[in-house]
């Protein structure tokens, strides 16, 4: 059981696409971070 599944995310700033089908599923009891180019933790 996955405690959150994300599918087919897109985003954009501008003419910079950033995510283009972007597929996530995050287990249940599952620990899962993003990480940034500079190692910087990711809020969105």
């Amino acid at each position: 059981m996955n405690l959150l599944e994300l599918q087919g995310v897109h985003t954009h700033i501008g003419a910079y696409h950033i995510l283009h089908g972007v597929d996530l599923a995050v287990p249940k009891g599952q620990l899962t971070m993003l990480l940034g180019r500079n190692g910087a933790g990711k809020t969105t």
